[in-house]
């Protein structure tokens, strides 16, 4: 076990654009860092299409927490609708279906299909004495400190965001400490993190994308049995991120396509405990290395703002 100078943060997985790897990378990441550094860590699921919560807390467990409205926006709308305070923490659940090695550390705060209804409800509540965009900008600050709260809960509160730009998302990065963006390797998904700076800089203009970006991670990189090829990809990508700016961060080892991968947001109901290497199989050893360099480098920035 390591040690992690690792101030208690909230850490987004975050890309404007679908099929980058989010929710497999908030997950593995979460598990590993759990592995890695023994720390307690709250995964919160912002994406309607619920994946991360499915994959980690089962599909019965995950009906049943939405049907008794033990969900993200079920917490919030009824913190607002009642005038109570959001405690999140009260709804965050141990994982049964982690790796043994992140098991009594990993739990979940489920998103859940009604999260689009919840944006309107959540903004019907802050419409009463404001035009839309102050709605829309209470509304957004009012789930960021909720989201805060949780890291006098947890060491890590790692945010899966989904795809595009929502009213949850929002407030996930005003809550963030650092931003993790995962991309493809080819240049539409790497230009579409353009698109996402400028959308930070909108939701967060008293800290901008490059004081958030932690780093950005490339994945599903192509072998396909050809080292030629996998070389010139790998050199097409650097010549890409060779014209971002310098605060790009990429962040090493880049990731493969494949099946354990691609698979690791799928966990068996067995009862049968997993480990880790078990469950990542051969890329257990490169995320082990990612996750070593993505929090590393979140407590080196933590400690540099703290000094500041």
């Amino acid at each position: 076990m390591t040690k992690l100078a690792l101030t208690p943060c909230v850490m987004s997985f975050m890309n404007l654009k679908g099929g980058t790897g989010k929710t497999t990378l908030a997950i593995a990441v979460s598990e590993a860092t759990c592995f890695l550094f023994d720390k307690k860590i709250a995964l919160i699921d912002c994406d309607f299409q619920s994946s991360a919560s499915i994959s980690i807390l089962g599909r019965q467990q995950f009906n049943s927490l939405v049907s008794q409205k033990r969900t993200l926006d079920a917490a919030i709308v009824n913190a607002l609708s009642t005038s109570t305070p959001c405690e999140l923490h009260k709804y965050v659940v141990p994982s049964p279906f982690t790796v043994t090695e992140a098991m009594g550390r990993l739990s979940c705060l489920p998103a859940s299909p009604q999260m689009p209804r919840s944006e309107r409800d959540i903004l019907s509540h802050f419409l009463k004495e404001n035009n839309l965009h102050n709605a829309y900008e209470q509304a957004a600050s009012f789930i960021a400190d909720a989201i805060r709260q949780l890291t006098a809960h947890f060491d890590l509160v790692i945010v899966d965001c989904p795809p595009g730009v929502t009213l949850f998302s929002e407030g996930a990065v005003r809550a963030s400490d650092f931003l993790v963006v995962p991309t493809l390797p080819n240049e539409i998904s790497i230009g579409a993190i353009e698109h996402l700076r400028h959308e930070v800089e909108r939701v967060s203009p008293n800290r901008g994308f490059d004081e958030l970006h932690l780093g950005t991670v490339v994945s599903k990189i192509r072998h396909k049995n050809a080292s030629e090829h996998h070389l010139a990809q790998i050199g097409s990508i650097e010549r890409l991120l060779d014209r971002m700016p310098p605060r790009f961060g990429v962040l090493r080892p880049y990731l493969p396509f494949c099946r354990e991968l691609e698979c690791a947001s799928w966990r068996e109901p067995t009862g049968q405990r997993i480990s880790f290497v078990a469950q990542y199989g051969k890329v257990a050893r490169l995320i082990e290395q990612l996750t070593f360099s993505i929090m590393q480098r979140a407590a080196h920035f933590g400690q540099q703002r703290s000094a500041a």
